[in-house]
């Protein structure tokens, strides 16, 4: 028994959510366990690589930032972990490897606030977004971008890795709305 299906069994054997709820919560389960497993992995890769608070500070502007931007997904959450942990080993190396040239971070940091702000958010063909859902994803991806964007300029002179870290989560989420807006052609 997978671990989302043993959790709303609990639920159900408790009473605490009706039969009809069943698929929602397994859902729901399934994606909180992707969640802290996709959590564990960016730990353990900014561990390994002496970059922990760096790969916290991208990954956390990076969820944020891509929960509501959206674009590229895979179906298979196997593929989606080795991506994302390989996507992890990459911005930890360009932290590490980039010579520190502020103004390179701060091109990256518009040309991406440029596609984000352009074509975000993208819903994906398993899951389009409503038309109210762009409207409060859009003004939800704004207000995070600004505050990634205001985060990168205060810590550019007092802590570089950090504001390349945000730099990165931007970057990348950007660069997960190309094929998006690639394929739909807009």
């Amino acid at each position: 028994m997978k671990a989302e299906e043993y959790f709303v069994e609990r639920l159900l054997e408790e009473s605490l959510i009706s039969e009809n709820n069943r698929e929602l919560y397994r859902f729901g389960f399934n994606r909180l366990i992707l969640f802290i497993i996709n959590v564990i992995m960016a730990l353990i890769i900014g561990m390994i690589c002496r970059m922990l608070l760096v790969s916290i500070c991208f990954s956390i502007g990076y969820f944020l930032l891509r929960r509501y931007s959206g674009g590229f997904h895979v179906k298979n959450p196997k593929i989606c972990f080795v991506l994302s942990a390989g996507m992890i080993l990459v911005v930890l190396g360009i932290i590490r490897f980039m010579p520190s040239n502020t103004n390179i971070i701060v091109m990256l940091l518009i040309g991406a606030d440029v596609i984000i702000l352009m074509y975000a958010p993208k819903g994906t063909s398993q899951r389009p977004l409503s038309r109210s859902e762009e409207v409060v994803f859009k003004r939800i991806t704004r207000k995070i971008l600004l505050i990634e964007n205001i985060l990168v300029l205060l810590l550019l002179p007092l802590q570089y890795e950090f504001a390349e870290s945000f730099t990165m989560s931007v970057v990348f989420s950007a660069l997960m709305l190309i094929p998006s807006i690639l394929s739909s052609g807009k």
